[in-house]
């Protein structure tokens, strides 16, 4: 055989390789959304022979990523044997997200099925204004996260154990993963957070920005389900904002997209409540209260207005999505916004505003999303697509995880 003949039988050898994984993905797939169910239902929901899945399945089982599950009840118009049922085996393998705050840290651990398994918050209040300001205080949270992993992560058989960790943090990334600025944790600043966690943990780990991670959930799960371009953006005097475009987030050439913040409006539009967040959120549960809009209140619906303008003009999202804690203390700051935004942008460009729906818990709910697509990817060559939900097993019963709810969180 000359060299072209070798060649090409490397190529049909590589490309039938390919065919086989990608046929083993679509048949995971399959069955992680929408198991347990027959080869029949797997061959016709995914566009495969019968006989190709018969093999996939029979391939997945053998590497311990899918199970028998039962057989079907046969109804009285189908003759001979019930069909065997199939499974996902989301205890295969577990990721963890962990979201590091100035004042708490919240815990999920999830299998590959995306079956929440356990979850924890931890509160750390501290009398220290300077506090925290130190990288060791991220460490310390990572190793209290770890001990929690180790002992919350299910030892089934068959199973890869701990596959990923994603760290949720407040500041920003630059495009190698050192981070270049946190109000949070300021001493974070030229630090490698990812590589730190991937040492004190021993398993891959990622950083996600909490915005970025919010944004996550709220398009999978959220108000932003359906949608291919929005904007997620804290409603604060300070803008801050993640961006998706198309369906992927996009953070621009230095991570920089959607820092609102760094436009200067304090000689057009000052900040009233500058340095007095406290305040503001008063003057807002007043307001929702039923106190009369304030001249301040409303120089800050002004300035918040702006921005939002200066997003929606530039990027030209389906929606722009608020959250934030003004959100939670006047709710109806979203449609005094949505009075205001023409006055800043032209007729022909509307801008629709929603609220976010998820609320606190969206950081680390999008990074746990995250880091199972990231985990999935690496078993099946990134050919799994994104997980589509998150359950809840039984035991987990924490009564902030009950934002974690698809069902509730559909749009009328």
């Amino acid at each position: 055989m000359d060299d072209a003949d070798g060649a090409r039988g490397l190529t049909r050898g590589g490309r039938l390789l390919e065919l086989r994984t990608r046929s083993a993905a679509l048949t995971a797939q399959f069955l992680r959304d929408n198991g347990p169910v027959v080869l029949t239902d797997v061959a016709t929901g995914t566009g495969l022979s019968r006989p190709t899945v018969m093999d996939r399945v029979g391939e997945l089982v053998e590497r311990g990523a899918a199970a028998v599950a039962g057989k079907r009840v046969a109804t009285s118009k189908e003759s001979g044997r019930p069909a065997m049922r199939y499974r996902f085996r989301g205890e295969i393998g577990y990721v963890a997200a962990v979201e590091i705050g100035k004042r708490s840290t919240h815990l999920l651990v999830s299998d590959l099925a995306g079956t929440v398994v356990a979850a924890r918050r931890w509160l750390h209040e501290r009398a220290d204004a300077e506090w925290p300001v130190a990288a060791d205080v991220v460490d310390e949270r990572l190793r209290l996260a770890w001990t929690a992993i180790a002992a919350l992560v299910p030892r089934p058989e068959r199973s890869a154990g701990l596959l990923g960790v994603g760290v949720c943090l407040q500041g920003l990334l630059g495009p190698d993963g050192i981070v270049t600025n946190s109000a949070d944790f300021p001493g974070l600043v030229g630090v490698d957070v990812a590589a730190r966690a991937t040492e004190a943990l021993g398993v891959p780990a990622r950083v996600h920005l909490d915005l970025a991670a919010a944004g996550v959930a709220e398009h999978r799960l959220g108000a932003a389900q359906g949608l291919a371009s929005f904007v997620l953006a804290t409603a604060w005097p300070t803008v801050a904002a993640s961006v998706t475009i198309d369906g992927a987030p996009y953070r621009g050439a230095r991570n920089l997209a959607g820092v609102m913040y760094r436009m200067d409006l304090s000689a057009l539009l000052p900040n009233p409540y500058d340095g007095d967040d406290a305040g503001l959120l008063r003057d807002l549960t007043e307001r929702r209260a039923g106190a009369p809009l304030s001249a301040d209140l409303a120089a800050v619906d002004d300035r918040i207005a702006v921005q939002l303008a200066a997003a929606g003009a530039t990027i030209d999202p389906e929606a722009i999505l608020l959250l934030g804690p003004a959100v939670e203390a006047d709710p109806e700051l979203v449609d005094r916004l949505a009075e205001r935004l023409p006055a800043y942008v032209s007729a022909d460009l509307p801008l629709e505003l929603r609220r976010a729906v998820l609320g606190p818990i969206a950081p680390v709910v999008g990074t746990l999303l995250s880091t199972l697509d990231e985990a999935s990817s690496r078993l099946f060559e990134d050919r799994m697509p994104p997980i589509p939900r998150l359950t809840r097993a039984a035991e987990v019963t924490d009564a902030w995880l009950d934002g974690i709810r698809p069902e509730e969180s559909q749009r009328a």
